[in-house]
C-alpha cells in the first residue's frame, strides 16, 4: 500500500526479529539513481513477537491507513486467544508504535483473519476470518471505535449453504454494500460471492453467485462499469483457471461471464486480486504456466485483458 508520505508499506508472513513476521516500509533512495536497477531503502517498523498478546503471521491483504496516518492490518495467529489479531500502527516521534486493537477468541467472533481490513465512510473496520464462528466456517466482522478502543460485532457466520473459508478482503461500493468470496461450500460446493448490505441499522447477508468450479480465489474487484471481477484458480475450459465478470445484483440467477480460460502457455492457476487501469484494462497474475523459466509448468505470468 502507498502511504500518505509516498512510501510503500506491507507485511511479511515470516522472519523479522522473532521469526513471526514483520511490518515494513520501503522508500526511494535519497540520491538520484544512475544504474539499471535501483534498490529502495527498507525499514522494519515492527517485528511480531507471537507471544505476550502480540500477533503472528500476517497473511493476505494490503495494509490500510486512516485519515490521521495510522496503519491497520491483521495477523492470523497468536494474540491473547491464539486466534489472531487486528493491529494498529501509530506514528510516534520518528518511529511507530504497534498495538493490538482486537483479539479473536475463536468463538462466535471467528478465528484466523487471513486478510486485511476495510474502512467504511464512518471510520468502522470490516474484515473476514477463515475459521471460527458458530458453524466453524469463518465470519464477517465489524470493528467500531468505542471510548478510545474498538468494539467487535459479528455480522455473519459462514456455513455449508453460504459458503465457508474466506481468504479474501472485502470491497465496498458507493452505497456502503460489501462484497467478498468464500473458497468452498455454497449451492454448488465450489465457493460463493456474497454481499452484505446495510438495512435498518443492521445487515442483510445474501449470495450473489455460487461457483460450479473455482477453488481458492482472492475475492472480487469492483470494475469501472460497476460489475464484479475476479479469478478462479481452477476450472475453465482447460481446468487451468479462468477470469470472470458478473453484476453485483446477480442473486444467484445470472451466469458469470467468462473473460478468459487459461491454457498453460499463457498462464495457469491465477491467484491474487485483479486490478484496473484508467483505460479499463484488467491485470492479474498466475501462479504457474507461461514460458518464463525452466521450472515445471512454467513460473507464472502477468496478464492483461483489454476491452
Amino acid at each position: 500500500m502507498v502511504g500518505p508520505n509516498g512510501a510503500l508499506y506491507g507485511t511479511t508472513t515470516a522472519d523479522g526479529a522473532y521469526e513471526a513476521g514483520s511490518i515494513f516500509e520501503v522508500t526511494p533512495a535519497a540520491t538520484a539513481c544512475h544504474s539499471a536497477i535501483c534498490y529502495w531503502n527498507q525499514t522494519v517498523l515492527h517485528s511480531f513477537t507471537g507471544n505476550l498478546g502480540d500477533g503472528e503471521r500476517p497473511l493476505y491483504g494490503n495494509v490500510i491507513f486512516d485519515q490521521a496516518g495510522n496503519m491497520y492490518g491483521t495477523a492470523e495467529e497468536e494474540g491473547e486467544f491464539d486466534c489472531g489479531v487486528v493491529w494498529e500502527m501509530a506514528p510516534s516521534g520518528s518511529g511507530w508504535t504497534e498495538s493490538v486493537i482486537y483479539n479473536f477468541t475463536g468463538a462466535a467472533d471467528g478465528c484466523n483473519p487471513f486478510t486485511g481490513v476495510t474502512f467504511d465512510a464512518a471510520g468502522n473496520l470490516y474484515g473476514t476470518t477463515y475459521g471460527g464462528g458458530i458453524d466453524g466456517g469463518g465470519t464477517v466482522y465489524q470493528l467500531t471505535p468505542s471510548n478510545g478502543s474498538w468494539a467487535e460485532h459479528t455480522l455473519a457466520g459462514f456455513n455449508e449453504s453460504t459458503g465457508y473459508y474466506s481468504s479474501a478482503s472485502l470491497i465496498a461500493d458507493q452505497s456502503g454494500n460489501f462484497y467478498g468470496t468464500t473458497e468452498l461450500g455454497g449451492p454448488n460446493g465450489w465457493g460463493t460471492v456474497f454481499e452484505l448490505s446495510p438495512s435498518n441499522g443492521g445487515w442483510n447477508f445474501s449470495l450473489v453467485y455460487g461457483f460450479s468450479k473455482c477453488g481458492s480465489y482472492p475475492g472480487v474487484t469492483l470494475g469501472p462499469d460497476g460489475n464484479l471481477y475476479g479469478v478462479c484458480v481452477t476450472g475453465g475450459a482447460n481446468d487451468d483457471g479462468w477470469v470472470f465478470e458478473m453484476p453485483p445484483n446477480c442473486n444467484q440467477t445470472c451466469t458469470a461471464n467468462d473473460l478468459h480460460d487459461f491454457a498453460g502457455t499463457d498462464g495457469q492457476y491465477p491467484q491474487g486480486a485483479v486490478v484496473f487501469d484508467a483505460s479499463g484494462n484488467l491485470y492479474g497474475t498466475t501462479l504457474q504456466g507461461g514460458q518464463g523459466c525452466s521450472g515445471s509448468g512454467g513460473c507464472g505470468v502477468v496478464w492483461e485483458i483489454t476491452p
